[in-house]
């Protein structure tokens, strides 16, 4: 009998070893199998079968920056979609130069957060399976970078000017580079300012304009580092 309290066809076939029972489900859910052998039940009650959706692991999708870059002691993170997989099991390994520990948190909709924390640079490879297969472009390939040293960053402007300029290049090219800055007026509010990147490694920060007497700080942030 179905979930819905429908009767399904089933056919008996005998063979060697007994008889061999085959029916087709027609919806997901729980079905009632009831047997009996010469009209005599050979159970007091129903056995009782779960019958899921299919699944399809080319329909999972794994995205985010973890997957190809990331920074070294930084975790790397992406995101797993098996909305339209169906029913199945999941499973996520990290191979390279070190053991990265890996943290994965179920959202309850059907997608997946994943980071895991590389601690040596080189190439790593993220496996992710579903139903013990590969999803599409599994495995993954990411390079770790080294973290920037911030302290080779060099800034340069003076007083009169209402520019500065952000020299990175002694670190080399770094994934992912963002530099940010904050100006502070003497009276505590900020100034709004905008940063150009000049495709050599420098950066200029722009349209600061003092308009208050006394000190003013401009701090600049490479990475989220404090420069």
């Amino acid at each position: 009998m179905s979930p819905s309290g429908n009767k399904v066809k089933a056919y008996v076939i005998p063979t060697n070893e007994g008889f061999l029972v085959d029916f087709t489900p027609t919806e997901p859910g729980e079905y009632l199998l009831s047997i009996s052998f010469g009209g005599e039940p050979v159970s007091p009650t129903p056995y009782r079968l779960t019958c899921l959706h299919g699944s399809n692991t080319n329909r999972v999708r794994a995205s985010g920056p973890g997957l190809e870059r990331g920074v070294i002691g930084r975790p790397a993170e992406f995101m797993i979609d098996t909305r339209s997989a169906g029913q199945g099991g999941l499973g996520v390994t990290v191979e390279g130069p070190c053991e990265a520990a890996i943290n994965c948190r179920d959202n309850g909709d059907g997608t997946c957060s994943v980071a895991y924390l590389p601690t040596e640079v080189g190439d790593y490879s993220i496996n992710i399976t579903f139903n013990d297969m590969h999803i599409p472009g599994s495995p993954f390939q990411a390079i770790i970078h080294p973290e920037a040293n911030v302290k080779r960053i060099k800034a340069s402007g003076n007083n009169t000017t209402s520019w500065c300029l952000v020299d990175s290049g002694a670190i080399g090219k770094v994934e992912d580079c963002k530099v940010t800055c904050t100006i502070t007026n003497p009276s505590l509010s900020l100034t709004e300012n905008h940063i150009t990147s000049l495709a050599d490694g420098t950066y200029r920060i722009g349209c600061y304009t003092p308009f208050e007497e006394g000190s003013t700080i401009l701090s600049e942030f490479f990475n989220s580092y404090k420069n």
